[in-house]
């Protein structure tokens, strides 16, 4: 499971699903890697795959609130009305605290996108980000780099600049658009989240934990679980305490 997350860490996602699938296979009950995964096949888009290992995740693990406010994440991404309408009933029965419950409702709401991608089209926007997911560095580059002369201030453009740079292992490059893009958009979960992730891919592990924190005071749930994740990684249990 070390071995999946930080290949996670480092965006080698295809390293990170062999590691997943084997740590299931050899354990099928084991609710951090179906979390995992689930959170790898979002970064693909395939939505409806992370709901699927989102739902397993919270049949394994019902009593931890994370689980269940990023299942409602994923069903926001999938709009099925009629799998919202499940997981609403299994809500209701979930082992949660009344407070709780409220707070995972509330995470089927879409929730706003801060700095956007400027002038780009939406076509660009996921070429972009599918570029990040294949690892193509030199494709996301020369993409990023037109976009940025049209909006260059576009936070998430910045950031998504910065995991091309980190890809192309131009690290201070990479560092100086994440802080370009925390800058840009300060109330955006995922602009600290990237930060946050490429910070522990360079063990500087105190600036990620400030980042890390801050997207879970933004974001609860989902970022919940990453500091969590932080703490299996580093071993280190000031990452456990939160915000």
């Amino acid at each position: 499971m070390r071995k999946a997350i930080q290949a996670r860490t480092s965006e080698d996602h295809d390293a990170a699903k062999r590691l997943l699938d084997a740590a299931i296979a050899a354990d099928p009950k084991f609710a951090p890697a179906h979390f995992h995964l689930a959170q790898l096949a979002s970064a693909k888009g395939d939505h409806a795959r992370a709901v699927k290992h989102y739902e397993k995740t919270c049949a394994l693990d019902p009593r931890r609130v994370e689980n269940w406010a990023a299942w409602a994440s994923g069903l926001v991404e999938l709009r099925d009305a009629k799998k919202i309408r499940s997981f609403k009933a299994r809500l209701d029965r979930a082992p949660l605290a009344p407070p709780q419950r409220l707070h995972v409702l509330k995470m089927l709401k879409p929730q706003p996108k801060v700095g956007g991608f400027g002038a780009a089209t939406k076509a660009e926007a996921n070429q972009m980000i599918r570029h990040l997911v294949d690892q193509d560095a030199t494709k996301a580059l020369a993409l990023g780099r037109r976009l940025l002369r049209k909006s260059p201030d576009a936070a998430l453009l910045l950031n998504a600049m910065g995991s091309a740079h980190a890809l192309a292992g131009e690290f201070e490059q990479a560092d100086v658009l994440f802080r370009r893009a925390v800058e840009r958009a300060p109330d955006d979960p995922s602009v600290h989240m990237n930060y946050a992730r490429f910070l522990l891919g360079q063990e500087r592990f105190s600036q990620a934990l400030v980042h890390l924190r801050r997207s879970a005071e933004l974001r609860p749930g989902v970022a919940q679980t990453d500091l969590m994740t932080a703490a299996a990684l580093v071993g280190d249990e000031q990452f456990e305490s939160g915000p």
